[in-house]
């Protein structure tokens, strides 16, 4: 991960406000069939690898990290009884800010932390992603 920390940051930076929207909303809103056992078991492998492994393992392919975290998003979004109905009333433009900002806030956490674990990576980016749902819902208040 060493010269390409900075495109790494990048790449995600400019996916992230096509890519997240649907891709958290997909994760953390499971269809009827698919049970929280299902998203667990689809985390399962990918929950022990450090930011710099993962993206060895995504092949170095951004669409495949994006994937790769979005597995592990769906995790978070149980840990945290996130309620997805709270993202999903958010005007576009919010949706694709806070996309944008999560994935920076993954991008920049492993470019200066590669041995971080990812999960905790993507867990700490969801809360924040959280913290400025919330806010943004009392601003509205």
């Amino acid at each position: 991960m060493n010269l390409k920390k900075n495109k790494l940051v990048a790449v995600l930076v400019v996916s992230a406000v096509f890519i997240l929207s649907g891709l958290v909303l997909q994760a953390a809103a499971p269809e009827e069939e698919h049970t929280v056992e299902w998203y667990l078991d689809q985390a399962r492998p990918y929950m022990m690898l450090s930011c710099e492994s993962a993206w060895d393992l995504a092949e170095q392919d951004t669409d495949k990290f994006v994937e790769l975290i979005g597995k592990i998003s769906a995790v978070s979004f149980y840990n945290h009884d996130f309620n997805i109905e709270r993202l999903t009333s958010l005007s576009e433009e919010k949706r694709e800010e806070l996309t944008r900002e999560f994935y920076e806030d993954i991008g920049e956490f492993s470019r200066k932390n590669p041995r971080s674990l990812l999960a905790g990576v993507v867990d700490f980016a969801l809360v924040e992603a959280i913290a400025k749902v919330t806010a943004e819902e009392q601003k509205n208040d």
